[in-house]
């Protein structure tokens, strides 16, 4: 990092883009420079919900958060294929928690797929 500039912050906004800013999480890693208190600023203007942390402490919870979550949704999205019932005849006994699951399972298998395969194979934390 240190060819290329003498300011580095790492960004990670814990939202959809879709979605206001105000009452958002963002993850911020300041790794050189002292600027970056200028997007500290911005985020906390526009009413986000700042985290200063260190880059290897965000990725390894990022680690645990996204890995655990896709991980989870993959095993709901698994078994509900190896299921011998439609979508039809599991809607018939659904309670609000599992058409939640089902509803972000849904969200996730309608990404892509490379993003999602790569948390899981490449995350250090297994």
């Amino acid at each position: 990092m240190k060819e290329y500039s003498d300011e580095v912050l790492g960004m990670h906004p814990m939202y959809a883009p879709s979605n206001p800013i105000k009452g958002q999480k963002i993850v911020l890693c300041p790794e050189k420079g002292k600027k970056w208190t200028l997007m500290e600023t911005f985020w906390m203007d526009n009413g986000a919900d700042i985290h200063v942390t260190e880059p290897e402490s965000h990725d390894k919870a990022m680690s645990l958060v996204q890995g655990l979550m896709h991980f989870s949704e993959l095993v709901v999205a698994e078994t509900i294929r190896k299921a011998d019932m439609t979508g039809s005849d599991m809607e018939e006994y659904s309670s609000p928690v599992y058409q939640l699951i089902t509803d972000l399972t849904a969200r996730m298998l309608n990404q892509k797929p490379g993003l999602y395969g790569s948390i899981q194979s490449e995350n250090p934390v297994k």
